[in-house]
Order: C-alpha cells, then sequence, then structure tokens
C-alpha cells in the first residue's frame, strides 16, 4: 500500500495546475467499470530513489530509430506529508454549495473524499477513445512537502536487460516547502496511446499552492566557454570553466488554476535530426575524430607529444569523411527525445486550455544554490533577484495535435 501511495505522490506532484471536464449523463451510462479501491491516508515519509523511469518501446510513429526512456535519477524527498484535508483555515477553493469551510462529512459538500481507482472502459467510444482506462480520483488530499531534489535525464531504449541507463541529463530539478490542496472533485484518466505511450486526460483543481522555492539546475555550466563565432583565435567573454547554477522563483503563491485537455507522451530514440537539429551532425563529427585519434595511440601507444601534436593537426575534412563512411555513419549515433502531444484530434476534438482562475506571484533569481537564497554579503553574494511576476486572467488555447520535443543538450 505504501508504494501504491508513494506513487501516487509522485504523479500529483507535477499536476499542480489541472481542471475538471464534464462527462454527460449519456456518456456515463455506457461506462462499464470493475470494482474499485477507496485509500484514506495519514503519512508522513522520506523517499530515496536511484532511478524512475518510463519506457516507450516503439518510439514516436514515421521516424527512425527504436523507443526510449524518460525519467528521474537521484530522487530524493524529505518530510513528505499525504492527508485529508481538516485543517480549521482550510478556506480554498469553492463548488455550487459555497466557498469551502473547514472540511466536514457534508456529502453535499464532498467533504473528505478517499483516493479512489477504477479500471472502466466506455462501449460507446465516446469518453477516452473507447479504451479501457484507469481512473484515479485524487480526493480532498493536502499534500505538504519539505525539499525535493532529482536528476531529469532520457535513455536508449533497450530490451532483454534490467538495466536502464539515463545518461542523458537535461537538469535538476529543486522543489522546497510545497503546501498544496487538492479539490475533492478532481481525478486523471490514463489510459494508451498508440501501440505504446501513454496518454492523460487531465481533471484537476488544485485549490491552492504554495512553494518557498522552485529551480532549474544546469550543474556543468558552459564546459566549452561562449565563443565568438568567427573569431580567431576564438574569444571567451566569460571563463570556459564557468560552473553551473539555478534559475527559478521563490515566494510562490497559486491561486486556483486549471487545464482541460490531454496529453499523450512517447519516448523515441533517433537517427534523424528532429526539427533540422545539428545535434547528431555534430556528434558524428565528434565520433569521427575521436576513432582518429584513439586508432593512432593503439598504433603507436607511446607517441611523443609532438607526434601527438602533429597527428591532431593532420586531421582533415578528408581524414572526418573516411572515418564517417568507414563506420561512424549516419546510423550509428541515436538521440533519445521525449515527444508531448496536446488536446484531442478529430470530429471530436479539442484543444489543450490553461486558465488562471486567481492569481500567480513569485520572485525570479538567478543563484549557484539550488534552493535560490540570496547571500547579500558584498562580494560573497551568491544569487541575484531577477523581479516578481504577477500573473492574473491568464487563458491561453493551444491548438489540438501541437506538440514539444524535449532532449539533453
Amino acid at each position: 500500500m505504501k508504494r501504491v501511495l508513494t506513487f501516487l505522490a509522485l504523479m500529483l506532484l507535477p499536476l499542480s495546475v489541472m481542471a475538471m471536464t464534464p462527462v454527460s449523463d449519456s456518456t456515463l451510462s455506457d461506462v462499464t467499470g470493475q470494482a474499485g479501491v477507496n485509500i484514506n491516508a495519514n503519512l508522513t515519509m522520506d523517499i530515496t530513489m536511484g532511478t524512475l523511469a518510463w519506457g516507450d518501446s516503439d518510439g514516436v510513429p514515421l521516424t527512425a530509430g527504436s523507443g526510449g526512456f524518460v525519467g528521474v535519477s537521484g530522487l530524493n524527498i524529505t518530510n513528505l506529508v499525504i492527508k485529508a484535508r481538516t485543517e480549521s483555515t482550510d478556506t480554498y477553493g469553492s463548488n455550487a454549495f459555497g466557498t469551502y469551510s473547514a472540511y466536514s462529512t457534508d456529502p453535499r459538500r464532498l467533504r473528505l473524499c478517499p483516493i479512489m481507482i477504477d479500471v472502466a472502459r466506455d462501449a460507446s467510444g465516446n469518453l477516452n477513445d473507447g479504451k479501457t482506462f484507469v481512473r484515479i480520483g485524487l480526493g480532498s488530499l493536502q499534500i505538504k512537502m519539505g525539499d525535493l531534489t532529482m536528476d531529469v535525464a532520457l535513455g536508449k531504449f533497450t530490451t532483454g536487460t534490467n538495466a536502464v541507463h539515463l545518461n542523458e541529463v537535461m537538469g535538476r530539478v529543486f522543489i522546497g516547502g510545497m503546501n498544496m490542496y487538492i479539490s475533492p472533485a478532481s481525478y486523471v484518466d490514463i489510459f494508451s496511446h498508440d501501440n505504446c505511450g501513454v496518454t492523460m486526460s487531465l481533471n484537476v483543481i488544485i485549490d491552492k499552492l504554495a512553494l518557498t522555492a522552485v529551480s532549474w539546475g544546469d550543474t556543468d555550466g558552459l564546459t566549452g566557454g561562449n565563443p565568438i563565432v568567427g573569431s580567431s583565435p576564438a574569444h571567451n567573454w566569460f571563463d570556459s570553466n564557468a560552473t553551473g547554477g539555478y534559475v527559478g522563483l521563490t515566494d510562490i503563491y497559486l491561486g486556483s488554476i486549471s487545464i482541460v485537455g490531454r496529453v499523450a507522451i512517447d519516448v523515441a530514440t533517433t537517427t534523424t535530426d528532429p526539427a533540422n537539429s545539428v545535434y547528431l551532425e555534430h556528434y558524428r563529427e565528434k565520433l569521427a575524430y575521436g576513432k582518429y585519434m584513439s586508432d593512432f595511440f593503439v598504433a603507436y601507444p607511446s607517441a611523443t607529444p609532438a607526434e601527438i601534436a602533429a597527428r591532431v593537426t593532420a586531421y582533415s575534412q578528408t581524414s572526418q569523411n573516411n572515418y564517417l563512411t568507414g563506420g561512424i555513419n549516419a546510423a550509428t549515433p541515436s538521440l533519445t527525445i521525449i515527444h508531448f502531444t496536446f488536446g484531442k484530434t478529430g470530429a471530436t476534438g479539442s484543444d489543450f486550455v490553461i486558465n488562471v482562475k486567481d492569481i500567480i506571484r513569485g520572485t525570479v533569481r538567478l543563484n549557484s544554490e539550488k534552493d535560490l537564497v540570496v547571500d547579500t554579503l558584498g562580494a560573497n553574494q551568491k544569487g541575484t533577484e531577477l523581479g516578481d511576476i504577477y500573473i492574473s486572467g491568464m487563458n491561453v488555447s493551444i491548438d489540438r495535435g501541437s506538440w514539444v520535443d524535449i532532449w539533453a543538450h
């Protein structure tokens, strides 16, 4: 049971801005389901996990290559609390019966609604494309957390092995001091996409979300500096050994925010450049040069510095082309991407809509530390406060079929 609740907690963390989608009575009449389960919990726990990955074996249709893994490594959560909303000061959110006050057992206000899990299928095909789906009713939950840290990464799909290697690290996530209140009428439907992939129909309202800090970290920085193109020799306007850092928000408050629509997720390892990227071309060139030097050291293990320098100088476009055609070709390198598709296409399609019902506010900061705390001791200052952000009355509609690809840099 603890594993189930831990999984649900991790699923809920990115769902901090979701909303309700009404289902008609005629559609509900065609839905059949298995016996469900209710879960009511009051848990406090710490969680550590080496690797948590999601694999997609077939990848993105109509692209060369195979599937891949997306996930996190080095996950660490401290002081995670999952409990029913019973605080007397809880006045967040509202429904048809008025503004929430202290939660009670009043059935009209859906008080103390537990987590509910059901499996169902709509024979008419109107709900979730007629596919079998799992519905997770999120209940009237309060979720609090000390700190969360994790690395977000991608990896190539492999079969016949128990090892998943998330070796293409995109960045590090830090979430601190989270306090979230979920509306008791919220739920998420999860079902398949294509042969292997996942679709989530998000129907969640977060009545309140407050965090002390959220940051995204680049742990290696710009390892090669920032050379100005065309300069000879290359000129770096800052140290080529510049270390990484974090960007994010502190003192964050989000009132009621809704997102209505679907998102489908596929992971693919491709041998073709996505969006005409030059990444793989550059990667092939690096492999060719590496093989060029490797062959030299195999043949001349005791080469002098002068001989090594001469080998480097002799490298040319012809040398690169010879190694590319000699085995380091277009099919050798690969790139793992995560592919998000928004909305529902077809005759009954719908867009993906984001609506800010209340406000979003926070302070934008850059810092060398993940918690973005600014040290104001003069020369020892570790971070910079860029300004405050305030958003209200926002409505965004993403056209159905829109997509985003994300991969490591």
